[in-house]
This record gives C-alpha cells, sequence and structure tokens, in this order.
C-alpha cells in the first residue's frame, strides 16, 4: 500500500525507493489524511472569501450608506489591521491545543461576522466587526501549517500545501466575482449573509469531519 499525495491509496504497488513514497499503516490512515487536506482548503476558501467580500461589494455599501473615501479606507483596514494582531499567538494556541478547536473559533467567529455585517448600516460598526473578524480569523493561517505539518508526512507534504492553499485564491474569485453577482440580484445585505450562513455550515463539517491527531 501507498500514498500518493492527497489523493488515493494503492494496493500491491512495486517497492519504491522510501524519499518517493510513505508506507503507513493501513489506507484508512491515508483516507484520513486526505479528508483533512481538503477540509483545510475548504476552510482556505472560506477564509479568503469572508476577508474579501467587503472590498467586492464596497461600489454597493458606498452607495447605499453614502460612503467618503476616507470611510473606504477605513473600513478595508479593519480587517487586516486585526488579523496581523493574533498569527503569532494562534500559532502558538494551536501548538498547544491542537489545530482542529482554533480553526473552528476562526470559521465560527468570520460566519458570524458577515451574517452581522449584512445587517449593519453604520460604518463605525462595520469597522469593529472587520476587526474582531480578522483578529479572530489570525490563528487561521499558522494553524493550518500546524495541522499539515501533524498529519502529512514530509515527502509528500508540498503537494499536500498546494491543495490545501488552492483555497485562497478560489475564495478570492468567489468574494470579487461571483459575490458582487449574488449581490446584484439579492442585495448586498443578502450577499453578506449566504456567505456568512455558509460558512457557519461548513463549520460544523469541520467539527464532524476534523480530527485532532492523525490516527
Amino acid at each position: 500500500q501507498v500514498w500518493l499525495p492527497g489523493i488515493f491509496c494503492i494496493r500491491d504497488a512495486p517497492t519504491v525507493t522510501p524519499k518517493a513514497v510513505v508506507v503507513p499503516s493501513s489506507c484508512r490512515a491515508m483516507k484520513a489524511r486526505n479528508v483533512q487536506v481538503w477540509l483545510l482548503m475548504g476552510v482556505r476558501l472560506l477564509c479568503q472569501c469572508n476577508r474579501l467580500n467587503v472590498g467586492g461589494l464596497m461600489p454597493l455599501l458606498a452607495a447605499e450608506l453614502g460612503m467618503s473615501v476616507q470611510d473606504k479606507g477605513r473600513l478595508l483596514s479593519a480587517f487586516p489591521l486585526g488579523y496581523m494582531t493574533t498569527q503569532v499567538l494562534g500559532g502558538a494556541a494551536s501548538d498547544a491545543y491542537g489545530g482542529k478547536p482554533v480553526m473552528l473559533l476562526a470559521l465560527v467567529s468570520i460566519g458570524l461576522g458577515s451574517v452581522v455585517l449584512g445587517s449593519l448600516s453604520d460604518t463605525l460598526a462595520m469597522w469593529a466587526v472587520m476587526f474582531l473578524m480578522g483578529v479572530l480569523e489570525g490563528p487561521s493561517y499558522p494553524t493550518s501549517g500546524v495541522l499539515l505539518g501533524r498529519w502529512v508526512p514530509s515527502g509528500e507534504r508540498a503537494s499536500a500545501t498546494a491543495i490545501a492553499e488552492a483555497g485562497g485564491p478560489l475564495g478570492a474569485l468567489i468574494a470579487l466575482f461571483l459575490t458582487p453577482q449574488l449581490a446584484s440580484q439579492l442585495g448586498w445585505r443578502w450577499a453578506f449573509r449566504i456567505c456568512g450562513g455558509g460558512t457557519l455550515a461548513f463549520a460544523a463539517l469541520w467539527q464532524g469531519g476534523a480530527a485532532r491527531a492523525p490516527p
């Protein structure tokens, strides 16, 4: 049995050098690794999508709320300001307590934050929500590294990381292209709510499908 990076298990494969493959104890362990990698891709997609939605929807927000250029700049700065404050602490928390609960907190917070954004009209309140979303999503990036490091053998880690990180640009495409299309039909408030609701649903999937440690 051999494990190909993030894909599938092959039985009765020919013998190869240890550097080429990793021989796990069972196909069950290999499949469990695959689940973690693809779940991480979903996390990266949703984190990026919720982070960038406000940029994609900014023309609609500005038109309805009468935002000035300064208002737009302040609102767009809220998330990265919060995000940068917790990356180191988030990585330490993941090392100490495991990546699953830390990532669950990030998913729930950005999901709830997006739902709340869809109900606000005050730019200061929106700034505060975006800042808190950044603070609570900050640990997600180092946590992804912790989980990949613990689940994936070193010889296959680059492939697994590429799969997981592919969620980032996919999330950006959704936020900057598809979400505005959705908002043009339903309004920007419902676009935020739908994205937030989808993230909360995925958080439930994460809670049920992700594991604290390799089998």
